[in-house]
């Protein structure tokens, strides 16, 4: 397996001590964190000898001009080393883009402190032609009943109110924005447009623990679709912006996340967490 990090990501290498787990029993129990910015970390090299990790983090910070690695630490306790090199993350979602798509239709709009994001609907799903299906045999089934139990003329409003349904339902997607916009120490979230009211929600900064694009169950045929996720501390997530493209949702993930001033992958240790500014 092969994890790459460009070298301007690289920030510093911390070295702990592992205190629980598989590599708890000294004198190998050390792990070396590759600490970046614009990407989640790199934790390597778990069970060898802190003395040897320290100067492996020592000759890697002269080589790339880093700051000069601490003395060794106790591996906080909640920090999980994911064995074999892995990550519970793919290291794509979490790459900083700082350049706008070309193309996007996303307007973005700064002033006074606050900055908004108006998100067009996004593409219809590859469902579609299945629920349209589904709503000619809903709308057959309905007049059946409706001849049934409805007297004449009344059956044909069954059929007639699927069909409003089923059209109300895809007007609703189809004028549906999403406007992001973070203000001093909040992220609000308001979706407007379509036949449904407008909905609105707000977080604190102090809720939300990463911010980045997440690959989405949901596929398009053969394509990946992804999803853009909000995370918190009692381990909630929200998700917004579904089947755009990836690199609008990861440039929309980047400017949240350095207007927010969180990461996309949060760490428990104090040493990686991204500091507020």
């Amino acid at each position: 397996m092969r994890r790459i990090r460009p070298r301007d990501h690289l920030r510093r290498l911390a070295v702990y001590r592992v205190a629980q787990g598989e590599w708890s029993r000294p004198p190998h129990n050390g792990v070396l964190e590759v600490v970046c910015e614009g990407a989640q970390s790199l934790w390597f090299a778990s069970g060898y000898p802190c003395d040897l990790l320290s100067g492996l983090a020592a000759e890697l910070a002269e080589r790339y001009a880093l700051p000069g690695p601490d003395e060794p630490r106790d591996l906080p306790a909640g920090v999980k080393i994911e064995p074999l090199f892995m990550s519970r993350v793919r290291d794509e979602d979490t790459f900083d883009r700082p350049d706008r798509p070309a193309g996007s239709k996303i307007v973005v709009e700064q002033a006074n402190g606050l900055m908004v994001l108006r998100v067009p609907p996004g593409p219809l799903p590859d469902a579609i032609p299945v629920l349209g299906l589904l709503t000619v045999f809903l709308a057959v089934f309905a007049l059946f009943i409706g001849q049934e139990i409805l007297p004449s003329p009344l059956p044909p409003l069954l059929p007639l109110a699927v069909l409003a349904a089923a059209g109300c339902g895809l007007r609703h997607v189809l004028r549906r924005w999403t406007v992001l916009a973070v203000s001093g120490e909040s992220l609000s979230v308001l979706r407007t447009g379509g036949p449904l009211p407008p909905r609105e929600r707000h977080w604190p900064w102090a809720a939300i623990r990463e911010i980045r694009m997440d690959l989405s169950p949901a596929r398009r045929r053969t394509e990946e679709v992804c999803t853009l996720n909000v995370y918190f501390h009692d381990g909630r997530k929200a998700g917004m912006c579904w089947g755009r493209e990836k690199e609008e949702l990861a440039w929309l993930a980047t400017m949240l996340r350095q207007a927010l001033h969180v990461p996309p992958v949060a760490h428990e240790t104090a040493a990686c967490a991204s500091p507020r500014e």
